[in-house]
């Protein structure tokens, strides 16, 4: 995740959207995670990028090229991948340099609960949606030297 002031670089392409969780653990050791997952087209290789509770609008750059929003990852407190779900449907876009993507509006829901012989992790993604003219608006009265970019909805 990139900070309010960063300066974007003319040859890398940018993720941005909101990514909410809400965490609940009944130990304050056991972090949970959920991810947004993308697979970079040339050589399968993927992208995490975490929920937040505390910044959920975020900023991230990658390399520019083919990509696939794959699903969701979960990650347990030992931040390995305890499972995932592909969407249904393929959304395949082209990064090119130098430009923003804009990758959704996600809630979600991770926690960690430890009983008397049982310990369990519990992952939900409680709706995503498109809101890309205010979050758009949002981002970019957050990280003012992005204005300069060109914008996309990888859903239209």
């Amino acid at each position: 995740m990139l900070k309010n002031d960063f300066q974007p670089e003319q040859e890398y392409a940018y993720l941005y959207g909101n990514l909410k969780v809400e965490k609940n653990s009944s130990y304050f050791f056991a972090e949970t995670e959920i991810a947004l997952t993308f697979q970079r087209l040339q050589d399968g290789k993927k992208t995490y990028i975490s929920f937040d509770s505390k910044s959920p609008l975020m900023v991230v750059k990658i390399k520019p090229d083919g990509y696939r929003l794959k699903g969701f990852s979960y990650l347990d407190h030992y931040n390995v991948i305890s499972g995932s779900r592909n969407f249904n449907e393929n959304i395949y876009f082209v990064a090119e340099p130098y430009t923003l993507y804009y990758i959704g509006d996600y809630d979600g829901y991770a926690g960690w609960t430890r009983g008397y012989m049982s310990e369990s992790w519990n992952f939900e993604v409680k709706s995503m949606k498109d809101n890309y003219i205010i979050t758009t608006s949002n981002f970019l009265s957050r990280f003012p030297k992005f204005r300069t970019l060109n914008s996309v909805n990888i859903f239209k």
